[in-house]
């Protein structure tokens, strides 16, 4: 794999994983806003139980797939390295 191909997947993973922090904080921040207006405006009922608990799945499913996605593309580099140096060698 050359040098620049390498440079450009591993800028896609920071990329990613960059948005993923940012999908977070985000998330901490609007969550923040939100507890706060549910207790100011119902305190009694408790709504921000949902916007919660649907935005922290997909928080949860963009993690995983960031991570998972990372793990899945630096596996299948070295594995084609260890294939490119088998066809060198002739193994």
């Amino acid at each position: 794999m050359s040098d620049e191909r390498r440079y450009e997947l591993a800028r896609k993973r920071i990329k990613a994983r960059f948005d993923l922090y940012n999908h977070a904080a985000v998330y901490v921040v609007i969550m923040a806003l939100l507890v706060v207006l549910n207790y100011l405006v119902t305190p009694g009922r408790y709504w921000v139980i949902w916007p919660l608990v649907f935005w922290g799945v997909a928080l949860a499913l963009h993690g995983t797939y960031v991570l998972l996605m990372n793990r899945r593309d630096e596996l299948i580099d070295k594995l084609t390295q260890e294939e490119l140096e088998k066809d060198q060698f002739g193994r």
